[in-house]
């Protein structure tokens, strides 16, 4: 489940990456809050995309297939737990935002110092996961009897490869956002929250939805819910730190209303996986969330 969120996540952080080259040679200050804006948006997106989305999407087709399915709930309630502390990270910067009181070098001081505690819980969390709580995140039905389709040099080979051409084809994303938005009048926000992750993840979208149809429901869980955790504790705080290295004012201020929608996901989705079961109703539950926030955030 970490290898999948991780791969799945290097087109995110990809992305991410020129988006904040962009900005930083960007010809005017509105250029490159726009880019920055784009990838706000695309985290945020991710984020959403994953617990709401993928996860729904899970939840329906394995319900489909199977009246009810278990997971293991303290996996659930760790990651959870992370994701409400870093909702706490993009909560006070969002409200600093909405005041007089602060300027935007304290948004963005905070945010650097936020940033580093992130990814220091990071790697605590990855310590728990890995080592000293392991026994909490093995999946609950082991599959030992699955023959590898490729050798071990053949999958390095080919996710290699496949990086490569993610890096290509995200340079020739980054570079037609701006105009594609124009030409199109879609709002840039949409572009970056709903369609940019929906591409990007799109194949650990199908992984997600695809063990889930056998059953594999800790490990669907794992890529769905672990992806999101990654984004908002690593690949955001990475994105703040870079640009703080390259010269580029990306700060976890993500906006008022992106950051409530993603903590009422964050809510939904603990509460309806703090059973340990699912079904096809909760999936249908999930979809109509994100159908409900994509809407919004294209006429936002």
């Amino acid at each position: 489940a970490l290898l999948n969120a991780s791969f799945g996540n290097a087109a995110e952080l990809i992305i991410a990456i020129f988006l904040l080259i962009e900005a930083s040679k960007a010809a005017s200050p509105e250029s490159a809050a726009n880019y920055i804006l784009v990838v706000q948006a695309s985290l945020i997106g991710s984020i959403l995309g994953n617990l709401l989305l993928v996860l729904g999407l899970a939840f329906l087709w394995g319900g489909i297939k199977h009246k009810e399915q278990s997971f293991s709930s303290d996996a659930v309630s760790t990651n959870a737990s992370l994701l409400m502390l870093a909702m706490l990270a993009l909560i006070i910067p969002a409200t600093f935002g909405q005041t007089d009181n602060h300027s935007n070098e304290t948004i963005l001081e905070l945010s650097r110092i936020a940033a580093l505690i992130l990814l220091a819980l990071y790697g605590l969390f990855l310590l728990f996961q890995l080592k000293t709580h392991s026994h909490l995140f093995i999946n609950s039905a082991h599959h030992e009897d699955e023959v590898a389709s490729l050798t071990m040099k053949q999958s390095v080979i080919l996710l290699v490869t496949s990086t490569a051409l993610v890096a290509f084809m995200a340079e020739c994303l980054v570079g037609s956002i701006e105009h594609s938005a124009a030409a199109l009048g879609w709002p840039q926000i949409f572009i970056g929250v709903i369609l940019i992750p929906l591409f990007g993840n799109a194949a650990e979208h199908f992984t997600a939805v695809t063990v889930a149809g056998k059953n594999k429901m800790d490990l669907s869980i794992g890529i769905a819910i672990g992806s999101s955790t990654q984004v908002a504790v690593f690949i955001a705080p990475i994105a703040v730190i870079l640009g703080w290295i390259i010269n580029a004012d990306m700060t976890l201020q993500f906006g008022l209303f992106e950051t409530i929608t993603t903590f009422v996901a964050v809510l939904i989705v603990n509460s309806i996986c703090s059973d340990g079961k699912s079904n096809w109703l909760e999936g249908s539950l999930l979809l109509g969330a994100y159908a409900i926030l994509a809407v919004s955030f294209w006429l936002v």
